[in-house]
């Protein structure tokens, strides 16, 4: 196109020696050739340029089907970008912006939408649907968006409250009014919401058919009286030779009359009769859902009469019905903060959680007193083979009075906690990193700062301990059961650096101090670190389900199976799983092998809980493999220090020579004080 400009211009430039006429003349045509050229250069573009947004249209309408909004509003964008002008585009763009609840963008790709087409159907009904869809989640929208939506209702002729109290009714009502009203003679053109706000409208206004019609006949004949009365005025001359003729009009009109009433009694009671036999349709289903239940107690009360089994006994309140709605029951415990952020809830959340249960009763952990542990019945636990629960062993602990929650605040102000203020019972969780006292004044009175969510209730604080603050926490510790603390021997000896110590027991969650509300907990999961771990419930109580490793293929992976409500629906394989559960209470401490599965909810609040990690001849070998892979290959994210990685060296011989050839090491040993060591 350039070259053919140029060549104009030297045609122009060659012919100087031509008159002015021809010179202009020539000018002119070479400027409409290049207007032309530009033109269909310029149409070609926008062509194309449209075709690259339908591409782009339809493959973000594909990545929406397939549930992926955050690909689909950006292919949405670009195809904007490519073609403003088309406010199909721009509507596709705010129902996506709307679906992610980005409210204020989707307001202005439907105004611009109607800016371009201002009586786009879809952009027009879009807007609306947006107006109340925000005033939901209590957020208001600009006041251009509020008049132009007022403007929309007044062209369709809808009132500001019809959408709202269409969704008030329930499902039940709809059947039941269609099931009415099916057999009735409307306009077949009308849509099913204008047909309800007729009815609606009628409904309010109180007006009864049989007086309507009786309304209607009258006006007919005042009408029909007036008609007469002008014929009778242009008629007079012949008035008395159609005297008779008018009487019997008169007698025909009237039966004609008489007709017609019969006619809208036989509707008005038809519409009655189809009204009546509607309630009783209503009564019938009711009846029937009440036999249903009944049936389904009686059956239950028989097999649990046949049977035989112990029934839990009654907690005095019965379970409201499970609705889109059910909200959890520690909500109550939880302190709400005006002007706090709400989080909306996960894809995944399962509103009927809290109201299911396993479908069979799962087998209790086993118990055991300290001063039976060591007998020969109670070897497998001794050894450490088996999952238990000891009783007995804090009974020397000062539980009144120790690791008050102000009181740690106080003595560890500083120290660094992952705190969780809406609950840790999910994998995909994230902690805020907040230091101590901070936590515990948010534990106790929430400020506000940290969003809530409704769905995930409870707060969870999870305290990875230095040694330093572990040894001001022992000197507490009147007795400690000597299985227990071995740990102590060995770190000293393989890790005599302090600051190498430190640096293990921090990135590898050696120790633990666990304090939450009522309903937090952590989700079902194997430790990362492959080793056996202890726990002692300090304060409150604490719910426990526990599964051996080769359950796994039941278990679907970490976090996929709430244990406590599970949802068999979509996970059918847990019910096969053979596991245990318990209730650990302050004073008691639970322990369980390597490679465990186990699931905790909080029975109370506050739970106070004190954990840390054992070495024994039964998971040194594969511990020490994992601690060479961290090394070797950084198969986790701890990021180990050189110096670390050449002083655990150390420690795997360490561990290969007293667990595999010291026998005095698996002997009896009695509650000793720390100070032994």
């Amino acid at each position: 196109m350039m070259m053919m400009m140029m060549m104009m211009m030297m045609m122009m430039s060659s012919r100087r020696g031509r008159s002015s006429r021809s010179q202009r003349c020539l000018s002119t045509t070479a400027l409409l050739v290049c207007v032309l050229l530009l033109a269909t250069a310029a149409s070609g573009a926008s062509q194309s340029s449209r075709a690259r947004a339908k591409e782009k249209n339809a493959a973000a309408i594909k990545r929406a089907n397939e549930g992926d909004l955050s690909g689909a509003m950006a292919l949405f964008e670009e195809a904007v970008g490519i073609d403003p002008s088309n406010p199909e585009l721009h509507n596709n763009l705010g129902v996506t912006q709307m679906r992610r609840k980005e409210f204020d963008k989707a307001e202005r790709s439907f105004l611009s939408c109607l800016e371009l087409q201002p009586e786009h159907p879809d952009g027009m009904r879009n807007l609306v649907e947006l107006i109340d869809f925000a005033a939901k989640y209590n957020v208001r929208l600009s006041t251009r968006g509020q008049r132009k939506v007022e403007e929309i209702r007044e062209v369709l002729g809808l009132e500001a409250g019809d959408d709202e109290e269409e969704g008030e009714d329930d499902e039940e009502d709809d059947d039941d009014e269609e099931e009415e009203y099916d057999e009735v003679d409307e306009d077949a053109t009308l849509t099913r919401k204008q047909r309800q706000r007729l009815r609606d409208r009628r409904r309010r206004a109180g007006v009864d058919d049989e007086d309507q019609d009786e309304h209607e006949e009258e006006e007919e004949e005042a009408e029909e009286e007036e008609e007469e009365d002008e014929e009778e005025e242009e008629e007079k001359p012949v008035r008395k030779s159609k005297k008779k003729n008018k009487k019997k009009n008169k007698e025909k009109s009237k039966n004609n009359k008489k007709k017609k009433n019969q006619k809208k009694k036989n509707k008005n009671m038809d519409r009655m009769a189809q009204r009546e036999e509607a309630n009783k349709r209503k009564s019938a289903k009711k009846n029937s859902k009440k036999q249903t239940t009944t049936t389904t107690r009686k059956r239950r009360k028989s097999r649990t009469k046949k049977t035989k089994k112990k029934r839990r006994p009654a907690t005095g309140k019965r379970r409201r019905k499970a609705t889109s709605g059910v909200e959890s029951p520690y909500l109550a415990d939880q302190k709400k903060v005006p002007g706090q952020k709400v989080v909306p809830p996960a894809e995944d959340y399962d509103p009927l959680r809290h109201t299911r249960k396993p479908k069979r009763e799962q087998p209790q952990v086993p118990r055991v007193h300290f001063s039976k542990l060591y007998d020969p019945e109670n070897a497998k636990y001794a050894e450490g083979l088996a999952p238990f629960v000891l009783e007995g062993a804090m009974d020397d602990w000062p539980l009144d009075t120790m690791w008050q929650m102000s009181d740690l605040a106080s003595r560890f102000p500083d120290s660094i906690t992952d705190f969780y203020p809406h609950n840790m019972d999910r994998a995909n969780s994230h902690p805020y990193l907040v230091p101590l006292q901070e936590a515990i004044s948010e534990f106790q009175n929430p400020s506000g700062r940290f969003p809530r969510n409704d769905h995930m209730p409870g707060t969870y604080i999870q305290w990875n301990i230095n040694i330093t603050d572990w040894d001001q926490l022992m000197d507490e510790v009147v007795n400690m059961p000597y299985a227990f603390r071995r740990d102590e021997e060995w770190l000293r000896v393989c890790l005599p650096d302090p600051k190498l110590r430190q640096e293990f027991t921090k990135k590898v969650h050696w120790r633990m101090l666990l304090l939450g509300t009522k309903g937090a907990g952590m989700f079902n999961h194997q430790d990362v670190l492959r080793s056996s771990s202890w726990q002692a419930q300090v304060h409150g109580a604490k719910k426990w389900h526990i599964c051996p490793p080769d359950q796994s293929q039941y278990l679907y992976g970490a976090g996929k199976v709430d244990c406590f409500h599970p949802n068999y629906a979509k996970t059918p394989l847990f019910e096969h799983a053979r596991c245990a559960q318990t209730i650990v209470k302050a004073g008691e401490m639970i322990y369980y092998p390597a490679d465990y599965w186990h699931q905790t909810e909080n029975l109370a609040t506050p739970s106070m809980s004190i954990s840390s990690t054992i070495v024994d001849e039964n998971n040194f070998k594969i511990l020490g493999d994992e601690l060479r892979a961290q090394c070797e290959s950084g198969k986790w994210s701890w990021d180990f220090s050189r110096e670390l990685c050449h002083a655990l060296k150390s420690c795997y011989s360490f561990w290969d020579h007293r667990m595999s050839n010291d026998p005095d090491d698996n002997e009896q040993c009695p509650l000793a004080d720390k100070d032994e060591l």
